[in-house]
């Protein structure tokens, strides 16, 4: 056997520097190969710049048919069914008491507020006082004589017709002389013819006759006279029992009526100082306050008439059709179910966000409050429906969409979706039955993007 030879030994110094560059080699082997494994394991699939673009794996399911219990959600707001507006009808006013406050319950015909009525009482005060005496102007005015009066008038009627026959009488006496004289002058003018008597008796006897003549027409307008008296002393004594004259009365009632309804006026704005609930309800808002001076048309107190709510939500136009007044409808808030139920549809639908504006009753113990915002569901029956997976349904109301798989890339498609429930959420519009919809790994896809089945 041939021994051999002994190794040659270098200095120490050139031995360190070999043993730091065959790390440094190794180093450089090491980086290397990580790159070349990175560059043979990239998907051979171009950008449009060329270079190679990243395929993500996804898992897919197709839309399927299912038997739905379709739910139509909905939010809105609460708000009083019916608000009614309370004011005061006189200004000027002070409000000298507020008896109630927000939030209390008040019946109908409840006083609210008071205003001072005062000076209106000082008003009616006075008018009513004018009105007495207005009443007693209209009693005279159709009776203008007192009953002592009307008989001193029926005295004059009594004397005047007494007057009339004493006149008669006399005129009686007058006429008998007359023809008694009448009667001597014939006598004696016979006489005279035949010279029995002188000339003289026989004229005495002629001025008799016209004395007699005269006294019988002096009693002919004594009885004219009487009579125009007595005449005159009926017609007052009829005018007295009768009345007044007519446009003498009228004019007395109608001062009266005008009194009257002045009054009315001025209690009319007594009982409107009184602010009283005009229904049932609930004291929603109160703008009442001590020492402030009402002004008609100003709002003193809001309520919600019958203590009534309502939840005012809005729902797309393609689920508007399966609702009805009465249907069932269930109202979230704060963790609480509240049972409502469909009041009515508005009969227009908006054009700019094609909803339409759905009323739910709520009862009168719902615990919400007008203003609230809180949403619900309206539960329309069981039917067939396209559904995917809850998982493959992604942004925000009312923009949904979906990734489906479109050959070997991810395309973007819109939906409305109608609910969810069980993991499920049911496709109303943008998906037909079979289509492939990516249920996994859609989050980091933009439309386009290249996938592969998992």
């Amino acid at each position: 056997m041939v021994n051999p030879p002994p190794p040659l030994r270098a200095p120490e110094k050139h031995g360190a520097a070999s043993a730091w560059i065959i790390v440094l080699l190794a180093l450089l082997v090491c980086v290397a190969g990580f790159f070349g494994v990175r560059e043979l394991t990239r998907p051979p699939a171009l950008e449009s710049n060329g270079e190679a673009a990243p395929v993500i794996t996804v898992e897919v399911e197709p839309a399927k048919m299912t038997a739905w219990k379709e739910t139509v959600e909905l939010t809105g707001t609460v708000e009083a069914t019916d608000r009614l507006q309370i004011g005061s009808e006189v200004g000027g006013l002070k409000i000298v008491e507020v008896l109630v406050e927000e939030g209390d319950r008040v019946r109908q015909g409840q006083l609210l507020a008071r205003l001072n009525t005062s000076l209106l009482a000082a008003r009616l005060d006075q008018l009513q006082a004018r009105y007495t005496q207005q009443q007693a102007a209209v009693a005279k005015a159709r009776r203008p004589q007192r009953p002592l009066e009307i008989a001193q008038l029926e005295s004059a009627v009594h004397q005047a017709q007494a007057g009339i026959d004493q006149e008669k009488a006399n005129l009686t006496l007058s006429q008998a002389a007359l023809r008694n004289a009448r009667a001597n002058l014939d006598r004696y003018s016979n006489l005279y013819s035949e010279g029995a008597v002188p000339e003289v008796e026989s004229e005495n006897r002629l001025l008799e006759v016209q004395r007699q003549e005269a006294q019988v027409r002096a009693a002919e307008q004594r009885i004219e006279a009487a009579s125009f008296a007595a005449k005159q002393a009926r017609e007052r004594l009829q005018l007295a029992e009768s009345g007044g004259r007519a446009e003498d009365v009228v004019i007395a009632e109608s001062q009266l009526r005008e009194l009257q309804a002045q009054i009315d006026e001025v209690q009319a704005q007594i009982e409107q100082a009184h602010i009283t609930a005009p229904s049932d309800g609930w004291v929603l808002v109160r703008e009442a306050h001590l020492g402030d001076i009402a002004s008609p048309g100003a709002v003193l107190f809001e309520i919600a008439r019958g203590g009534q709510l309502q939840l005012s939500a809005t729902v797309s136009e393609t689920a508007l059709a399966g609702i009805e007044p009465g249907m069932d409808a269930s109202v979230v808030y704060g963790g609480k179910n509240i049972q409502a139920s469909v009041d009515r549809i508005t009969p227009q639908v908006d054009p700019q966000t094609r909803n339409a504006e759905v009323i739910l009753r709520l009862p009168l113990d719902s615990g919400l409050q007008p203003g609230m915002f809180a949403s619900a569901s309206i539960e329309l029956g069981a039917r067939e429906q396209i559904t995917v997976p809850l998982e493959a349904v992604l942004g925000e109301s009312p923009e949904y969409y979906v990734y489906v798989l479109d050959g070997r890339s991810a395309k973007r498609v819109g939906v409305e979706i109608g609910g969810r429930r069980d993991g499920k959420a049911s496709v109303v519009e943008g998906l037909k039955l079979g289509t492939e919809v990516i249920t996994e790994g859609g989050g980091f896809l933009r439309d386009g993007d290249p996938v592969a089945r998992s």
